[in-house]
Parts: structure tokens; sequence; C-alpha cells
């Protein structure tokens, strides 16, 4: 009797610790179900915000690539407007009867060129010795603007101010496709002010070299000038 109850008791005692075991056994595996939950939770949670940021770099590069292409087309039309005919407007006054200027040697012996607007300027250059002209005009700017300076001879121009400071050319262009006039070889542009400038001309191919000055404004709409 004694033998059975001892082998009862073990047996209730193995089923007992068996059942414990297999409790643990659940609760571990629910617990890792769990976690494993969370961690695939986080997963989306990551994947979603990868997403989300490659969305918002989409968005970007959207709005950049609209800013770029809005931004390039503007300074293409800007540029397309720079390539002008520059010399258009100063043409027909290469045909007009010139007032004639001496050039000198300096400032102190230059003649004088005022009035400018609209009228053609032929100026008598000396001879430089090597088969090219030069000299020196004083030319009276009446108000401050931004000038258009055609010439008929690619010579070149050095145009310092009263205190002898050169005024560089915001471009220079000889290019006939821009200039628009076969009888205009040069087309500078000058930021200039209310004095008095040495226009000094080196490099010319002959003894008289003709110029016409006109304000940039005289190119955007009606000027109000006769031609």
């Amino acid at each position: 009797m004694r033998s059975i109850s001892s082998s009862l008791g073990t047996t209730l005692l193995t089923l007992f610790a068996c059942t414990a075991l297999a409790t643990a056994g659940c609760s571990s595996e629910e617990n890792n179900d769990g976690n494993g939950g969370d961690g695939a939770a986080d997963a989306g949670t990551h994947a979603d915000g990868e997403h989300d940021d490659d969305h918002d770099d989409h968005d970007d590069h959207d709005g950049e690539a609209h800013d770029d292409h809005d931004g390039e087309a503007h300074d293409e039309d800007g540029h397309e407007h720079d390539m002008e005919p520059w010399s258009e407007h100063a043409c027909v006054h290469f045909d007009d009867t010139p007032m004639s200027v001496d050039a000198g040697a300096d400032l102190a012996s230059a003649g004088e060129v005022s009035e400018f607007d609209h009228k053609l300027v032929a100026i008598k250059l000396m001879d430089a010795g090597d088969g090219t002209f030069k000299g020196v005009v004083k030319v009276i700017v009446p108000e401050m603007g931004h000038f258009h300076i055609h010439l008929d001879a690619d010579a070149h121009l050095h145009i310092h101010d009263s205190a002898d400071k050169e005024i560089e050319a915001s471009a220079s262009i000889t290019a006939q496709e821009q200039l628009g006039c076969a009888k205009v070889a040069k087309m500078n542009m000058y930021d200039l002010e209310v004095m008095t400038y040495e226009f000094e001309f080196e490099g010319a191919p002959a003894e008289t070299l003709l110029m016409v000055i006109e304000e940039s404004a005289m190119h955007d709409g009606d000027d109000g000038h006769d031609h």
C-alpha cells in the first residue's frame, strides 16, 4: 500500500511539474509573440517613416525641380532679351550728317562732345605710327544712366572719370547678329554719372571714327524721338 501511495505521489508530482513547465513555456511563447508583434509594428512604423521621408524628399525634389525650371525659363527669357539687335535703333543715325570733333593727345587738348543723344559724331583721330589711329575726346554726360556707345570700327575704347578712374564696360558686343546693323562694328555698355569723361580711342583702322551714344532706356518702348 505504501508502495502504491509512493508511486501515486511521484506521478502526481511529475504531472504537477510538467503542468508548471508547460504553463511557463506558454507564457514565454506568448511574451515572445508579443515582442515579435511590437518589433513588427516598429518595423512597420519605420517603413512608414521611411516612406514618408521618401515622399517628402520626392516633394522637395519636385519643388526644387519646379523652381529651377521656372528660374531657368526666366533666365532664358532674359537672355533672349539680351540678344536683341542692340544697334538697330542707332543704325539710322549713321546716315545722318555728323558733327565733327578733333581728338587730342590728352584731355587738355581733346575736343569736346556734348548734346550727343541720337547724334552722329565724327571723331578725327591722330596717327599712332603703327598703321592705326588714336586720340582722346571729352564727353559731357548731362544725366546719370546706362549708355550704349556704337562705333563704326572695332576700336579700343577706354573711359576715365574726373578722378582718372577707368570705367569698365558692362558688355562689349561685336557680333553682327546681336548688333543688327552692318554700319556698326562694335557697341559697348557703360554706367555713367553726371560729369565730364575722357574717351580714349586706340587701334582704330581709319582716321575718322563714327560714334553714336544712346541711353539704354531708349531701347525700351517709344522714346518720343523722331528717327
